[in-house]
């Protein structure tokens, strides 16, 4: 997908093609949509220039974070624009999703719960430590 498709007023950049998204700078690779937000331990934003090194090719921060060599998208709360993207980009999302927590079981009940959705007809898959099972 390009840039453009996911920020309309992206200029030049928006030929670019969106390879991904990263909230930690060291995951950035060319391509990648990059999340700097301020933590209470490690603020994003200080990763802001080692991202755009990386590759990256838009930053999505506050209004008043200084982003040059990349797209900046500025949203005064930059986590709820990043998901907004995010969820554009990796559209369709399903109508329905299942989180498994817990001490054990969690690969056992995921693999249970898919066969019994695919054996009543429905589309399923589990994504988990054994990879993605369809």
């Amino acid at each position: 997908m390009r840039l453009g498709a996911l920020l309309p007023n992206a200029g030049k950049a928006g030929d670019e093609i969106v390879t991904g998204f990263a909230l930690d700078h060291r995951k950035v690779a060319p391509g990648t949509i990059f999340g700097a937000f301020q933590g209470v331990r490690v603020n994003g934003e200080d990763y802001i220039p080692a991202a755009i090194a990386a590759g990256a090719i838009a930053i999505v921060a506050r209004p008043e974070v200084r982003v040059d060599g990349a797209v900046h998208v500025a949203d005064a709360n930059p986590r709820r624009a990043f998901a907004a993207l995010a969820a554009r980009y990796f559209a369709p999302f399903p109508a329905t999703t299942v989180a498994i927590t817990g001490t054990n079981g969690k690969t056992s009940t995921a693999e249970l719960t898919r066969q019994l959705w695919q054996a009543a007809g429905h589309r399923a898959a589990s994504i988990g430590t054994l990879g993605v099972t369809t």
